[in-house]
Order: C-alpha cells, then sequence, then structure tokens
C-alpha cells in the first residue's frame, strides 16, 4: 500500500512540474507577443512619415526598448500598458524627427534649387538642425560659385596671355619682314610683297590647265628655260596632290605652335587616314576613340606626338615623303652613321608662312641596307623658304599612223 501511495505522489509532482513549465511557456509567449506587436505598429507609422519624404530621404533608427518596458510586469494589462506606452513614446519622437526632416527638404528644394549637385549627401544634411543647414547651403553654394568665378577667370587670363602672344608673334614676324625688306633695299634691290616673294609656286594641275606649246592630253617634259621673273600666286595651294608640296594651312588650327617633328607626325597620320587606316586614343574611361582629319586638325602637340606612338603607321610613314620638294643648299644634319652607308637628300613642305618642314630621306644601302629605318620624321627641322624659281615645262601629243599612210610612203 505503501508502495502505491509513493507512485501516486511521484505522479502528482510530474504533472506539477509539466504545468509549471506550461505556464512559463505561455507566459513567455504572451510577452514575445505584446513585444512583436509593437514593433510592428512603430515600424508601420516610420514607413508612413518615410513615404512623406517622397523617397528622397529616410527616417534614421529611432529606438524603442519594448522589451526593457515590459520587463518586471506580471499580468497581461500591465504587459500591454508598458508596451503601449513606449509605442507611443517612439511614434512622438519618430513624428517630431520627421517634422524636423520635412522641413530641411523644403529649405534645399528652395535654396539650392539650381544646385541640387552640391548636396549629394542630403540623408546626412536633413538631420542637421535647420539653422545649420542653410548656413551649410549658403556656404556650399557661394563656395562653388567663387571657384567657378576662379574658373572662368583663369580661362579668360589664358586666352588674353594667348593673344598677347599672338600678337608679339605678329609683331615679331612683321618686324622681321620690315627688316629683311630693309636689308633688300639697302643692296639696291627691289620690294615685292611677302605672299608673292616666299609663296609662288606652279602646280601640276595649273601646267595642265595653261600649257606651253602643248598638243592635246599626252606630254612628254622637257625643260625649256628656268627664269627669275614674278610668278602668279596660287590663290588654294593644296596638300597631297601630284606636283604640290605646299601644305594646307587648314591642317592644323594652330599650325604656328607645332614643333618641326610635330608636324612631320601629323602628316604621317593624315596619309595614314587617306590609305584607310585606323587611329585609337584610350581616354581615361577606358574607352576608344576613333581619331579623324577634324581631331587631328584640334589636337595639340604633345597630344599627336601621343597618337603617332600609340598607333601603328605601316606605308604612310614612308610615302607621306614621295610628296616632298627637293631642297638644295642646304647641308644635311643627320649622324655621321648614316652618311656611311647611304645616300642622303634633303626634302621640304612648303608652309603657308614662309617657313618649310625639312628632313631627311635616306636611299641605298644595298643588298642588306634599310634606308626606311632612318626617323626622319623625329629628326626633321624648320628652314626658311628663301625665293621661288618657276620651270616652264613644255608637252607633246602622239598619235598612230595609220596603216594605210605607211604603205604609201
Amino acid at each position: 500500500m505503501f508502495k502505491t501511495i509513493e507512485d501516486i505522489s511521484a505522479q502528482v509532482r510530474l504533472k506539477r512540474l509539466e504545468l509549471d513549465k506550461l505556464v512559463k511557456a505561455r507566459k513567455v509567449a504572451i510577452r514575445d507577443e505584446i513585444v512583436i506587436t509593437a514593433a510592428k505598429a512603430l515600424q508601420a507609422h516610420i514607413d508612413k512619415i518615410n513615404e512623406s519624404f517622397g523617397g528622397k530621404v529616410r527616417l534614421p533608427a529611432v529606438p524603442a526598448d519594448f522589451a526593457g518596458a515590459i520587463k518586471g510586469k506580471k499580468t497581461i494589462s500591465s504587459l500591454r500598458d508598458a508596451a503601449d506606452s513606449e509605442l507611443a513614446r517612439a511614434k512622438i519622437e519618430a513624428s517630431q524627427i520627421g517634422d524636423g526632416i520635412r522641413t530641411n527638404l523644403e529649405c534645399l528644394r528652395t535654396l539650392a534649387k539650381d544646385h541640387a549637385f552640391l548636396f549629394n549627401d542630403a540623408q546626412q544634411l536633413v538631420l542637421k538642425d535647420n539653422e545649420d543647414l542653410v548656413a551649410l547651403i549658403k556656404v556650399r553654394i557661394n563656395e562653388h560659385l567663387q571657384a567657378e568665378e576662379q574658373k572662368a577667370e583663369a580661362q579668360r587670363e589664358k586666352i588674353r596671355q594667348e593673344e598677347r602672344q599672338r600678337l608679339e608673334q605678329e609683331q615679331r614676324a612683321e618686324a622681321a619682314r620690315l627688316e629683311a625688306e630693309a636689308r633688300h633695299l639697302r643692296r639696291g634691290g627691289h620690294l615685292q610683297p611677302p605672299a608673292e616673294s616666299l609663296l609662288r609656286h606652279v602646280d601640276g594641275d595649273r601646267r595642265r590647265q595653261h600649257p606651253q606649246g602643248c598638243v592635246g592630253g599626252q606630254r612628254q617634259p622637257q625643260i625649256l628655260k628656268e627664269q627669275n621673273t614674278p610668278l602668279p600666286s596660287i590663290e588654294q595651294p593644296r596638300y597631297g596632290g601630284q606636283g604640290i608640296p605646299m601644305l594646307d594651312a587648314n591642317i592644323h588650327e594652330t599650325l604656328s605652335t607645332l614643333t618641326a617633328s610635330q608636324l612631320a607626325k601629323l602628316l604621317v597620320m593624315r596619309k595614314g587616314l587617306e590609305f584607310g587606316y585606323t587611329y585609337t586614343l584610350t581616354d581615361d574611361d577606358g574607352q576608344n576613340i576613333d581619331i579623324d582629319l577634324a581631331f587631328l586638325a584640334a589636337a595639340p602637340g604633345d597630344l599627336l606626338e601621343t597618337l603617332f606612338d600609340e598607333n601603328e603607321h605601316d606605308d604612310a610613314i614612308n610615302e607621306v615623303r614621295y610628296e616632298a620638294e627637293d631642297v638644295h643648299g642646304i647641308p644635311y644634319w643627320c649622324h655621321y652613321s648614316w652618311d656611311r652607308n647611304y645616300e642622303i637628300d634633303v626634302k621640304a613642305f612648303i608652309l603657308p608662312d614662309g617657313r618649310a618642314l625639312a628632313f631627311c630621306e635616306m636611299s641605298g644601302g644595298g643588298k642588306h641596307g634599310d634606308p626606311n629605318a632612318y626617323p626622319w620624321e623625329d629628326e626633321a627641322k624648320f628652314i626658311r623658304v628663301a625665293g621661288v624659281e618657276e620651270r616652264v615645262i613644255k608637252t607633246y601629243k602622239f598619235e598612230e599612223i595609220p596603216e594605210s599612210a605607211e604603205v604609201e610612203q
């Protein structure tokens, strides 16, 4: 009988422990449910406030300790009252922060409507005190306007400097021309306008249009005479045509600023484009830019050198030389090692300003020679055109003799 009583007591104890565990678990579940419900309500309130901002900014995290608020409370009603009190406090705080953000957003829209790009950190700025934000907006805009004014002034100063340099160059050129005319007069010579004394050439097209003693289209050249009489000026000198060594002034926007080597490389790349070669330049973003004649005409000298070094030129680097004029009276200036192995000629392209782009051209060298290896474009230099000599060309026309005429003779 005692054994039975002990078994019943043990079962009762186990049942009591099980019921205690269930009660504690239910209390925890009720607390968690109250906390989660309050947190969801707060988040819904915050989301509604964020929607009123138009999606540009958001409320910062609003602290709410619902678990701490219900700590120590015994009844369900006291738990819910504590959670509701904490929820109300957090909602009020969120609403106050939202009101401040809306005020600051309105300040940004009105004070910085033309300078919105200066305020990409709006999320941080709207949390500031309104007076501090207004002061910051004014400071940023003023600093930006001052920086822009400094850039504009620097650009204006650059333009003034360039204009001053251009005027100085023109004055030096005019002074040099006047000095040359004065020296010519002292020697008993006669003055000619600079454009006629320096830039007169008779091109192949002009000779074909007005041949001396020409009968038809086929011609056999024969030099009749040489003369130093004044020649008719060429209205539109061209570069790249048959027998026309004068360069077009429009091949570069600031032709006078290029060094001889830079101009030579420009001519090579123009010839490469004529051959259909593709020249590219890699920009700061890693993108390739296709180069055309307009780009070359506007590129500064250092950029022309970069383009030349970064691209292949194949036949263009040699073909462009064939359009140059033979130069007499100017000694070659290449290293003596080239003189020992090759025949050297000096050639030049005539520039519209009275200068000429001169370079040394190698030929010969025997079976194992490589005259094209000479870096003529790097060692080119400017020389001065001292005068022009006209050569009159006589051409003949030929035709077949009919067979019947041959028999009669």
